[in-house]
């Protein structure tokens, strides 16, 4: 089971960690994130209460809207980059 969860972590691009979640999947976010992949969180709700350390995620959203405005607008910043010559994509 590691090295299933580990060999996709490695392919994938961006992560989202949808609370309720276990240590599991707060480890896997934080790896993608040391991997400087972005990483972002979905709350349960509006009033959730959240750990200061979420800080570290690109995003911290309430609404499934909320996530996908954030991951739009992260994407049209790395597209924007690419373009431009300022950032190298990694295969």
């Amino acid at each position: 089971v590691f090295s299933f969860d580990l060999r996709h972590l490695h392919r994938s691009q961006a992560g989202i960690l949808v609370l309720p979640a276990g240590r599991s999947g707060h480890l896997e976010l934080g790896f993608l994130l040391g991997q400087g992949k972005p990483g972002y969180i979905l709350l349960e709700g509006e009033s959730a209460r959240w750990y200061i350390m979420y800080k570290f995620a690109t995003a911290v959203c309430t609404t499934a809207e909320e996530l996908l405005y954030a991951i739009q607008t992260v994407m049209a910043f790395v597209v924007s980059r690419m373009t431009s010559g300022k950032l190298a994509l990694r295969v």
